[in-house]
C-alpha cells in the first residue's frame, strides 16, 4: 500500500495582497479613510468588500453602522455579507429589490431593526444621505 500523502495545514491567514492603487486612486482613497476616520489599508479593504457584493460607497455609512454592532475582527466584511444575503433573499421575493431605491430601503429597514434589537439607533443623517444618493426621498421632504 503506497504511503498517504500528507495534506499540508490551511495557513491561519492568507497572505497579503498586494497592488500599485497608482497616485489618483491612492488619493481618493486616502481622503475617503480620513473623512472616515480609518486607515487607508482598512479603506481599501471595506470599499473592496462593498464592491465585490454589488454595493458601493453610497452604502457605506449604513454598513459601517452596523457592522459597529458586530463583535471581532472582519466585522465590516461579515456585515456587509449578512446584508448581501438579506438583499439576495428578498430579491428573490420581489425583484424591486435590484432597484436602487428599493434596495436602499430595504437594506436601511434591515440595519435599523438589527439596531434596534441591539439596543441601538441608526441615526436618520445616514438614512437621508442614502435616500438621496440613491435618488429616493427622505421623510422631510415629503412632508
Amino acid at each position: 500500500m503506497p504511503p498517504k500523502k500528507k495534506i499540508p495545514p490551511k495557513p491561519k491567514q492568507e497572505p497579503p495582497i498586494a497592488f500599485r492603487p497608482g497616485p489618483d486612486l491612492s488619493r481618493l482613497v486616502a481622503l475617503f479613510a480620513e473623512q472616515r476616520q480609518i486607515g487607508e489599508h482598512e479603506a481599501y479593504k471595506q470599499l473592496a468588500t462593498l464592491a465585490i457584493l454589488g454595493l458601493d460607497v453610497r452604502y457605506y455609512d449604513l454598513v459601517a453602522a452596523f457592522a459597529a454592532t458586530h463583535d471581532g475582527t472582519h466585522a465590516f466584511v461579515r456585515a456587509v455579507v449578512q446584508l448581501h444575503t438579506a438583499l439576495q433573499t428578498a430579491m428573490k421575493m420581489n425583484v424591486e429589490y435590484s432597484q436602487d431605491v428599493y434596495r436602499a430601503a430595504f437594506l436601511i429597514e434591515t440595519v435599523r431593526s438589527h439596531l434596534s434589537q441591539s439596543g441601538c439607533t441608526l441615526s436618520s443623517v445616514i438614512e437621508q444621505q442614502l435616500l438621496l444618493a440613491v435618488g429616493g426621498t427622505t421623510h422631510k421632504q415629503t412632508q
